[in-house]
Protein backbone atom coordinates (compact mmCIF):
# COMPACT_ATOMS: atom_id res chain seq x y z
CA UNK A 1 0.00 0.00 0.00
CA UNK A 2 1.42 3.48 -0.69
CA UNK A 3 -0.17 7.15 -1.01
CA UNK A 4 -0.85 6.81 -4.80
CA UNK A 5 -2.54 3.64 -3.97
CA UNK A 6 -4.84 5.42 -1.35
CA UNK A 7 -5.20 8.37 -3.46
CA UNK A 8 -6.64 6.56 -6.21
CA UNK A 9 -8.68 5.05 -3.76
CA UNK A 10 -9.81 8.19 -2.40
CA UNK A 11 -10.87 9.22 -5.91
CA UNK A 12 -12.89 6.47 -6.76
CA UNK A 13 -14.64 7.32 -3.70
CA UNK A 14 -15.36 10.54 -4.04
CA UNK A 15 -16.89 9.89 -7.49
CA UNK A 16 -18.94 7.03 -6.46
CA UNK A 17 -20.01 8.58 -3.00
CA UNK A 18 -20.30 12.59 -3.51
CA UNK A 19 -22.46 12.97 -0.16
CA UNK A 20 -20.18 10.87 1.87
CA UNK A 21 -16.58 12.67 3.72
CA UNK A 22 -13.71 9.77 4.15
CA UNK A 23 -10.70 10.13 5.29
CA UNK A 24 -8.35 7.73 3.78
CA UNK A 25 -4.87 7.15 4.93
CA UNK A 26 -1.71 4.80 4.70
CA UNK A 27 -0.82 2.62 7.73
CA UNK A 28 2.46 1.42 7.89
CA UNK A 29 2.89 0.68 4.31
CA UNK A 30 0.95 -2.29 4.42
CA UNK A 31 -2.28 -0.95 5.79
CA UNK A 32 -5.00 1.06 4.18
CA UNK A 33 -7.87 2.90 6.60
CA UNK A 34 -10.83 4.52 5.70
CA UNK A 35 -12.74 6.53 8.10
CA UNK A 36 -16.66 7.30 6.99
CA UNK A 37 -16.60 10.38 8.75
CA UNK A 38 -19.88 11.77 7.61
CA UNK A 39 -22.85 10.17 4.97
CA UNK A 40 -26.37 10.46 4.48
CA UNK A 41 -26.75 7.34 6.03
CA UNK A 42 -25.59 5.11 9.08
CA UNK A 43 -24.43 1.76 9.07
CA UNK A 44 -24.81 1.15 12.92
CA UNK A 45 -26.10 2.88 15.76
CA UNK A 46 -23.35 5.02 17.31
CA UNK A 47 -20.92 8.01 16.48
CA UNK A 48 -17.66 5.03 16.29
CA UNK A 49 -18.03 1.36 14.61
CA UNK A 50 -15.79 -1.08 13.02
CA UNK A 51 -17.20 -1.87 9.92
CA UNK A 52 -16.40 -5.67 9.03
CA UNK A 53 -17.76 -8.32 5.99
CA UNK A 54 -18.09 -10.55 9.61
CA UNK A 55 -20.86 -7.93 11.14
CA UNK A 56 -22.73 -7.57 8.12
CA UNK A 57 -26.27 -9.67 9.93
CA UNK A 58 -25.99 -6.43 12.38
CA UNK A 59 -25.51 -3.58 9.60
CA UNK A 60 -27.85 -1.21 7.54
CA UNK A 61 -26.84 -0.41 4.37
CA UNK A 62 -24.92 -3.84 3.66
CA UNK A 63 -25.02 -3.18 -0.22
CA UNK A 64 -23.75 0.18 0.66
CA UNK A 65 -21.06 -0.91 2.68
CA UNK A 66 -20.12 -3.85 0.04
CA UNK A 67 -19.86 -1.07 -2.74
CA UNK A 68 -17.59 0.90 -0.67
CA UNK A 69 -15.08 -2.35 0.69
CA UNK A 70 -15.06 -3.11 -3.27
CA UNK A 71 -13.37 -0.30 -3.90
CA UNK A 72 -11.36 -0.35 -1.03
CA UNK A 73 -9.89 -3.96 -2.40
CA UNK A 74 -9.89 -3.51 -6.22
CA UNK A 75 -6.32 -4.08 -6.22
CA UNK A 76 -6.07 -6.44 -3.26
CA UNK A 77 -5.81 -10.50 -2.92
CA UNK A 78 -6.10 -12.70 -0.19
CA UNK A 79 -3.95 -16.15 -0.32
CA UNK A 80 -4.43 -17.06 3.31
CA UNK A 81 -4.92 -20.43 4.51
CA UNK A 82 -6.45 -19.91 7.82
CA UNK A 83 -6.31 -24.30 7.79
CA UNK A 84 -2.52 -23.44 7.81
CA UNK A 85 -2.63 -20.46 9.77
CA UNK A 86 -1.01 -18.68 6.72
CA UNK A 87 -1.68 -15.00 5.84
CA UNK A 88 -0.95 -12.92 3.03
CA UNK A 89 -2.39 -10.09 1.61
CA UNK A 90 -1.59 -7.51 -0.24
CA UNK A 91 -2.73 -4.73 2.25
CA UNK A 92 -4.73 -4.98 5.14
CA UNK A 93 -8.07 -2.98 5.16
CA UNK A 94 -9.58 -0.84 8.43
CA UNK A 95 -13.21 0.84 7.17
CA UNK A 96 -14.73 2.46 10.59
CA UNK A 97 -17.63 4.57 10.53
CA UNK A 98 -16.14 7.70 12.79
CA UNK A 99 -12.49 8.28 13.35
CA UNK A 100 -12.06 7.13 16.71
CA UNK A 101 -8.32 7.52 16.07
CA UNK A 102 -8.67 11.12 15.76
CA UNK A 103 -11.38 11.79 17.95
CA UNK A 104 -13.99 13.15 15.33
CA UNK A 105 -17.30 11.16 15.60
CA UNK A 106 -19.56 9.89 12.62
CA UNK A 107 -21.94 12.78 11.48
CA UNK A 108 -25.16 11.86 9.85
CA UNK A 109 -25.60 14.81 6.88
CA UNK A 110 -28.92 16.05 5.10
CA UNK A 111 -29.45 13.66 1.76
Amino acid sequence: MNKEMAAEIRNELKAKFPKFKFSIRVEDHMAIRVAIKSAPIRFVDGDYATLSHMSLDKMQHVETYKKISDIVNKNNYDNSDIMTDYHNVGYYVRITQGDWNNEKPFILSEN
